[in-house]
């Protein structure tokens, strides 16, 4: 199992450490000694609080249970109030999406590869989905994680790109609407594929 330090290290990626602090509101200082694991002026192993853990967790869609379990908190996690408080709009709008597409709780958990008891407790706050998941559901619904998380009330990820360049040039493209038409109807393992041929592009 993968350590705390490189965790937060592989969160982190190719951003700055004030790039990071901008998305998790954690002070770069104490995010730069997470990722090395001790406190410079004491030599003492950095013990991030469970607050520091939800910031991580909800700026990266990050298993939450997954950092509790890192940073040494997994034994006392039935002392540990889990996030469930913040976790309810979530599974609210998560429920609320399903039943304006008049989706069956089967069909939905058989899209996201599990099983129904399981997304069951999705909807019911009961457990707090991976980013993996959340991606999943953001994807089978057309919406952004930001929205599922409640970090915007703007449902649809094209209102944040409307009246760009980039859709004007969709607009105006006969072979470009073909393709958002065709998209509009492709199953989640197909988004997942095409995200992971962005990506190649994009490094490139």
């Amino acid at each position: 199992m993968k350590n705390l330090s490189e965790i937060v290290k592989e969160l982190k990626g190719q951003d700055s450490y004030r790039e990071m602090s901008e998305k998790t509101k954690i002070s770069h200082n104490y995010l730069r000694n997470l990722v090395n694991g001790y406190d410079p002026r004491t030599k003492a192993p950095i013990q991030p609080s469970v607050d520091t853990l939800k910031k991580l967790s909800k700026a990266y869609m990050y298993s939450y249970t997954k950092l509790l379990e890192a940073a040494g908190y997994i034994d006392e996690l039935e002392k540990i109030e889990l996030p469930i408080d913040d976790f309810t709009e979530t599974a609210k709008r998560i429920a609320a999406l399903r039943e304006e597409k008049d989706l069956s709780l089967s069909e939905v958990a058989e899209q996201l590869q599990l099983d129904e008891a399981t997304y069951s407790k999705i909807e019911d706050a009961k457990i707090e989905p991976t980013g993996m998941i959340l991606k999943k559901i953001a994807s089978l619904y057309f919406v952004s994680t930001d929205y599922l998380l409640g970090l915007t009330d703007s449902k649809n990820w094209h209102s944040q790109i409307e009246g760009s360049d980039f859709v004007k040039s969709f607009e105006e493209s006969p072979s470009a609407q073909r393709f958002v038409s065709e998209l509009t109807e492709s199953n989640i393992k197909d988004l997942e594929k095409l995200e992971q041929l962005w990506r190649v592009m994009h490094e490139k």
